[in-house]
């Protein structure tokens, strides 16, 4: 059985400082996120996965793919992504996008 990774309230990933659990997929946990240094608040999505454990390795590669699909994608009814890197601790991927 594969690890999972949650954040509690208050923990940091990247620049953003997690507020609130939005929702649990399959693949993630979206996280309401404020911005650090901006005092801005986004949705924050992480692999639920540890993402180093080898069965990860292809849903890891899916989470990345739709992270930067919808960074580059425009329409009214699809959120915008406009970062995306990997939690310094356990090296797990996640995106951020508007709220």
């Amino acid at each position: 059985m594969e690890e999972m990774i949650e954040f509690e309230e208050g923990s940091v990933i990247g620049n953003y400082r997690i507020v609130r659990p939005l929702g649990q997929g399959g693949m993630g946990t979206v996280y309401e996120v404020e911005h650090l240094e901006l005092g801005t608040h986004y949705a924050l999505k992480t692999f639920t996965f540890d993402p180093n454990h080898h069965a990860s390795h292809a849903l890891k590669k899916k989470f990345l793919e739709e992270g930067r699909l919808l960074a580059r994608l425009k329409h009214s009814n699809l959120t915008h992504v406009f970062d995306l890197g990997f939690e310094e601790g356990t090296q797990m991927p996640y995106f951020v996008m508007d709220l």
